[in-house]
């Protein structure tokens, strides 16, 4: 009987579809159906509009200024939203708007409109809170601002350690940073795709800087006020095998500020030197088109071409040497009128041999031209003096990089790659004018059984240098037994190594690790010696269905040795810099908790992070006071789908962040000689941070 039916079922779609062909039940009347209002059955329903939108309230049980860095909380009540909402039209028009901490500095909002396969226009903003120091004090009247007066009845004085008892202006130290992104792609016909983008980056705030006048240093409160902006449009052409494109890019920097002016809170020892003025960042600008291409010529095979040239554009005007009107000079002209051009030229070529070898080869080259006349100046030191004339360096170089390599596989599952790098480097108005890197590296990836994965790779590059020319250009002469390290002679070995481990369905496990030196052979004075090592270890266990536990530590230590001389002479002194950091933390999650509906996360992590500097003096050993700090934060998240529109969410969270610096909480102002600080403190806290969300889905 079963078989009978399926025969006549079958019978009957082939009967059907034969009618269908044929003109089907409609028959003449098929010009009066009306198939807009049918419907694909197993089709994905569209709907109209979706989204969820959370309502939170956060609490806080103290306000401690770096808690609020990226963050953005720094009330004891804050209400902020989070959301997304779509919309989807079933002739393709789509729109989508993103946004988080809405109500908070760091808000968040990403929105995006089009039509798919032909167009689409995007909005992002990121709002980024930057906070550093609170409670600080300084002399000055207007923090921040660019005309930076001394307070009403700031006594001046010659020794940093009269200033306690004096007036000082309380401000913060931070700034806040707005960033803006416009995007638009356009799918055009031919292959061609359209693509538009504007990019804008706001800062705004407060930040240290210092002067000085001959031994006196004062810390200024400077202020900050600077745009970047970024555009750029391309044009490419997609096919099967090709892909190229076209793009054009200029960025520039503008600065609201042109110069601060300070009056010196020590005695001036002169009196026309009472008042001073900084420089701030000027504006500049920077062009550029860029050319690239990419062709698969033959399976796993490719050759891809990238060219690009610039120009980078500085004009400012100049500040006059000195705000002494006694020793004032002209300048060499009224701006320095800067002008560097760029190339760039990136080749790279992947030929698949067979199964077993693929050969790949990459070529790299930048130029940087500086086209900026060379000029004297007689540059006025610290208000008081006229110095000995110097001139700018256009400062040009070139890089011509190459590496080959082959990828060996001796069998499924195991890959070998094998490979050699040269990078020369030319450079003028430098003591060492060229340095040549070279090396090889080699990584092998496999597995054993279907268990165990495992990868290691190391490598051994070394730089050589030519013979330092002992020039002056800036009057400031250097020992010759120093060497810059970006620039001396180095040997380098590195080892880095994974191990990946899954000994049941349930439990895995990953171990990883770095072993890095660097000795830099014929330094006798300067950096000398160079260690870094990382040692990872990750495991991740499924308790059952529904619970998962992760856990992860870190060890990392680098160890640093320097040389030095006191005299301008041989080495008489050893620096050895040791920094360790210690990472730890653990995950624990239940997707069913008590019932399906209520979902529940734990996290714990810390960082421990120290420095300690030792000394070898003719005067004997010493170590300089340590520096560390402890970062530790515990998170627990509730998360109840009450209906399946309403959902209620609670998280609690605990921070604690310790600093110990000597640098900074032993200098309180007024304590120094010829300092004056801003009398901060190493950023100490702990806080409880609470937030209750309610969630509604459409």
């Amino acid at each position: 009987m079963n078989k009978l039916m399926h025969t006549i079922a079958i019978s009957s779609l082939v009967i059907l579809s034969n009618q269908t062909q044929a003109g089907g039940f409609e028959g003449t009347k098929a010009a009066e159906i009306n198939f807009d209002k049918w419907e694909c059955e197993y089709c994905p329903k569209i709907k109209p509009w979706e989204g969820v939108v959370d309502v939170n309230l956060g609490a806080l049980d103290d306000t401690p200024y770096r808690f609020g860095n990226y963050s953005g909380y720094d009330n004891d009540f804050q209400m902020y939203l989070n959301g997304d909402i779509k919309m989807q039209q079933k002739n393709g028009p789509y729109w989508q708007i993103t946004f988080q901490n809405i109500g908070l500095d760091s808000a968040g909002l990403q929105t995006s409109y089009g039509k798919q396969g032909l167009y689409k226009f995007q909005f992002d903003y990121q709002g980024i809170p930057v906070r550093k120091y609170d409670h600080l004090q300084t002399p000055f009247s207007l923090p921040g601002s660019s005309n930076l007066g001394l307070n009403t009845g700031w006594l001046q004085s010659g020794d940093g350690r009269n200033f306690a008892n004096n007036s000082y202006s309380n401000f913060t130290l931070g700034t806040d940073w707005d960033l803006y992104k416009l995007k638009f792609n356009f799918q055009g016909a031919h292959h061609l795709d359209y693509n538009t983008s504007y990019r804008r980056l706001e800062k705004q705030g407060v930040m240290e800087f210092s002067a000085t006048q001959i031994l006196n240093a004062t810390y200024l409160p400077y202020p900050v006020d600077e745009t970047t902006e970024d555009y750029s449009i391309s044009v490419s052409y997609v096919m099967d095998k090709l892909y190229a494109a076209v793009s054009a890019n200029f960025s520039k920097f503008s600065n609201n500020i042109n110069s601060v002016n300070y009056a010196n809170p020590f005695v001036p020892l002169s009196i026309d030197a009472a008042q001073s003025s900084l420089a701030a960042s000027p504006d500049n600008s920077e062009t550029d088109v860029r050319f690239m291409a990419n062709y698969a010529y033959a399976r796993n095979s490719f050759a891809k071409i990238s060219y690009a040239v610039g120009t980078q554009k500085q004009n400012q005007a100049f500040l006059p040497y000195t705000t002494n009107p006694n020793l004032s000079s002209p300048l060499p002209q009224n701006d320095l009128d800067g002008k560097v051009d760029t190339q760039d030229l990136a080749v790279k070529l992947q030929h698949w041999i067979n199964a077993q070898f693929t050969m790949r080869a990459k070529y790299h080259y930048h130029e940087r031209n500086n086209k900026t006349q060379q000029l004297d100046f007689s540059p006025v030191v610290n208000d008081l003096f006229t110095a000995s004339t110097v001139s700018n360096l256009p400062y040009d170089y070139k890089t011509e990089s190459t590496e080959v390599a082959v990828d060996y596989h001796p069998a499924m599952d195991h890959l070998l790659n094998v490979g050699y790098i040269n990078t020369q480097k030319t450079r003028n108005f430098q003591s060492i004018h060229k340095t040549t890197d070279d090396g090889y590296y080699a990584k092998y990836r496999g597995m054993v059984g279907d268990k165990l994965t495992f990868m290691i790779k190391g490598e051994q590059l070394s730089r050589d240098s030519s013979a330092p020319d002992l020039i002056d250009y800036l009057n400031v002469t250097e020992n010759p037994l120093m060497r810059r390290f970006n620039v001396a002679d180095r040997d380098q070995d590195k080892v880095n190594f994974q191990l990946m481990y899954s000994p049941w369905q349930i439990f895995n496990f990953t171990l990883s690790g770095l072993y890095s030196v660097q000795k830099y052979i014929h330094s006798q004075i300067g950096l000398t010696h160079n260690l870094q090592q990382n040692v990872n270890l990750d495991f991740n266990l499924n308790l059952s269905d529904n619970m998962n536990l992760s856990v992860y530590a870190e060890k990392e230590k680098i160890k640093t040795e320097l040389a030095g001389s006191s005299n301008f002479s041989i080495v008489d002194w050893n620096a050895d810099n040791q920094d360790k950091i210690d990472s730890y933390g653990l995950n624990f999650s239940v997707r069913k908790l008590l019932s399906e509906d209520l979902k529940m996360t734990l996290g714990l992590s810390q960082s421990n992070a120290d420095t300690l500097i030792s000394l070898n003096q003719t005067s004997g050993l010493s170590s300089l006071p340590s520096v560390a700090s402890l970062w530790s934060n515990a998170q627990f998240n509730l998360d109840y789908q009450y209906t399946k529109q309403l959902n209620f969410g609670l998280r609690y969270e605990y921070q604690k962040f310790e600093s110990q610096d000597y640098a900074i909480d032993n200098v309180d102002p007024g304590s120094l000689t010829h300092l004056l600080s801003f009398g901060e403190l190493s950023n100490n806290y702990s806080v409880n941070y609470l937030v209750a969300s309610v969630g509604y889905s459409f």
